[in-house]
């Protein structure tokens, strides 16, 4: 694990402990928070994949 991954993971456990985990919620919620990453990555792959105008599309 890179020392990035491992402060990514440090901190993850400072809000797990604060706000309670993802194991709480809703099956509905869980569902919509899982689906969010892929949902965005076909949005930066489109954007990266545009023409270099300036402009975001």
């Amino acid at each position: 694990m890179t020392s990035t991954a491992a402060a990514y993971d440090a901190r993850a456990a400072d809000y797990i402990a604060a706000l309670g985990s993802m194991d709480a919620v809703h099956p509905v919620d869980r569902a919509t928070v899982d689906a969010w990453p892929r949902r965005l990555r076909a949005r930066c792959s489109t954007r990266a994949a545009a023409p270099a105008t300036g402009r975001s599309t």
